[in-house]
């Protein structure tokens, strides 16, 4: 984020205009994208094959988790 906020203060922008130029940035850029999304499809195909006895349990720990998490944070006056 600092790297671009360098690159934003160019008056002509012309590091602007060199990121989406450069073959590389667009590279890396897309293949962020496809991870992000091969990652959400992987986790949604685990969440639909995951038999529902273990998927409840799964649900109930993370539910339990929430409680202790927020119960760290109450005030004990």
């Amino acid at each position: 984020m600092l790297s671009l906020l360098f690159v934003l203060q160019d008056e002509d922008l012309l590091g602007l205009k060199s990121v989406f130029l450069s073959p590389t940035v667009l590279l890396q850029l897309l293949f962020v994208t496809l991870v992000v999304f091969l990652q959400e499809a992987i986790y949604k195909v685990m969440r639909t094959m995951l038999p529902t006895q273990q998927r409840d349990s799964t649900e109930f720990y993370k539910h339990v988790e929430e409680i202790i998490f927020m119960e760290e944070f109450e005030d004990s006056n």
